[in-house]
């Protein structure tokens, strides 16, 4: 963060334009996110541009005064803890009651302020005489209707969304992770992360940690197992049953911490106040409860779409998914036969064409999840889903049934149903591999070349002496953030093939 905005403001979110966005369409957003919260239908915050050789004035910083904040986490219904006392939720009246009342600037967390001001900004109108968008007088727009997001997006205008981070939190969060030997021992510090990131990247984190613990005792005695004289057969029975008792244990115990930290963090009743989606869209009508004008999308409309396109493409898909695994079966079989352990090849030789079709089958199967993935967003969008919550377990319904066939079912079918376990093991162990590998490339060396990349390419295109804002370097360097849900979905992935079929 620059010592420019420090004097002025504390940039909280930046926006950057598309190069063909015009003046005047960036001047009337600037109006309407600094616009009176109450008298001009606006959101009330601080904006300016941010001006460099490299972002010229396509870049605008978006923060907000104290007393703004205050009122939106009100309206937000946060949850703060009372001195002494358990959470509730904040009331500016009663703020003097609240824990850290007495440093106004830190009452609030990082991750608060951003979520305020990104609703603010998500739920943000033209104003109700506006019908065109200023610099483009051809595009007409419905100020009740159209959020000035939706008015962007749909003009290709918007090049990048995204919040600012603190660089001395991140600092000492990097030192507390993975920059120091005792990082590997010590416990994460989830409520930092919380407080930083906000409740899923925090649950994400801390479920990984309680997993990764739990991978530990199946390790060991995985690897002991191989060492115990008795058969093999009561070796994998025990494994099994060591494997059903461990992992229900460990799902009881996960449930019980995630209860925990979501009472500490005050998200166990989440779900009883929430705004209309942004992307939410219908006829605006009279809320009873609200006493505004909120739009309504009829619930037969919702059904129809769900019945009549979701559920038939989602069939679809799936007897796809079967018909892929069921040509790999045969072209396995086929292979099998053709190479069979009968000493006329060497062992690694049959091994490995043995191995091929599944790896294939495996790195099949990952593209078909990537663009199941899609397809899940697209038809859950279609859905018209009002509120986030809903939106959400729809979406990850959709994605846990695709996965579920893509990864499992074959596996079940081996095992349950063909009883050919040598089958299981080798498909499992190639899926298993090519998950990890995918993974590990996916998530730490192709993201770390492409920013080392960027990086380069930054030094030189910018004369020596330029001094570029630490936002812009920030976009300049980042990386599409596609959100939680694939992490979440690898984890699943991952889980399924160590708990179900590790025996």
């Amino acid at each position: 963060m620059s010592s420019d905005y420090k004097k002025s403001f504390e940039p909280l979110v930046v926006l950057q334009f598309s190069s063909k966005t015009p003046l005047e369409t960036k001047e009337w957003v600037i109006r309407r996110l600094t616009a009176d919260h109450n008298e001009d239908q606006g959101a009330g915050l601080l904006a300016q541009y941010e001006t460099s050789p490299e972002s010229g004035d396509n870049m605008i910083v978006i923060g907000a005064k104290l007393s703004r904040l205050l009122i939106g986490a009100e309206e937000l219904r946060i949850k703060k803890r009372y001195k002494n006392k358990g959470l509730t939720e904040f009331l500016i009246s009663d703020i003097d009651r609240f824990e850290n009342s007495e440093n106004p600037e830190n009452f609030l967390l990082q991750s608060e302020k951003q979520r305020i001001i990104w609703e603010e900004i998500q739920t943000l109108h033209p104003m109700s005489n506006e019908h065109s968008v200023p610099g483009v007088p051809t595009k007409m727009i419905s100020p009740k209707n159209d959020t000035l997001l939706d008015i962007l997006h749909s003009l290709d205008f918007i090049a990048n969304i995204f919040p600012l981070h603190d660089k001395e939190d991140i600092k000492l969060m990097e030192h507390d992770w993975f920059k120091s030997i005792r990082a590997i021992f010590k416990p994460q510090d989830i409520h930092r992360i919380r407080n930083y990131f906000g409740e899923n990247v925090a649950f994400y984190f801390a479920f990984l940690e309680y997993y990764t613990w739990a991978l530990v005792p199946t390790a060991i005695l995985g690897f002991l197992i191989n060492f115990w004289p008795v058969s093999d057969f009561f070796k994998y029975s025990f494994l099994c049953f060591f494997n059903v008792i461990w992992w229900t244990v460990f799902m009881e115990l996960w449930k019980n911490y995630t209860n925990r930290l979501a009472s500490q963090w005050g998200t166990l009743d989440g779900e009883m106040f929430e705004r209309p989606r942004s992307l939410y869209y219908g006829e605006p009508q009279l809320s009873p409860i609200t006493n505004k004008e909120e739009p309504y999308y009829p619930a037969w409309k919702h059904r129809l779409k769900k019945y009549f396109i979701s559920y038939p493409l989602m069939m679809i898909c799936l007897i796809i998914s079967l018909t892929i695994y069921f040509n790999y079966c045969r072209i396995q079989n086929r292979t099998d036969a053709k190479y069979p352990f009968d000493g006329s090849l060497m062992f690694i030789q049959v091994k490995a064409m043995r191995m091929f079709p599944s790896i294939v089958y495996s790195l099949l199967i990952g593209q078909v999840n990537l663009n199941y993935r899609k397809l899940a967003t697209f038809l859950t969008d279609n859905e018209n889903h009002r509120l986030q919550t809903s939106y959400e377990n729809n979406l990850t319904a959709k994605l846990f049934i695709f996965f579920f066939v893509n990864c499992f079912v074959g596996l079940f079918y081996q095992a349950f149903f063909m009883a050919n376990y040598g089958n299981v093991t080798q498909l499992l162990t190639s899926m298993l591999i090519v998950n990890v590998v995918i993974l590990k490339f996916t998530e730490q060396i192709g993201p770390y070349i492409s920013k080392r990349l960027k990086k380069k390419q930054l030094v030189e295109s910018v004369p020596t002496d330029a001094r570029l804002s630490n936002s812009v370097k920030q976009l300049k360097t980042l990386l599409p953030f596609q959100g939680t849900y694939g992490d979440y979905l690898t984890i699943f992935e991952q889980y399924g093939y160590v708990a179900l079929f590790s025996a």
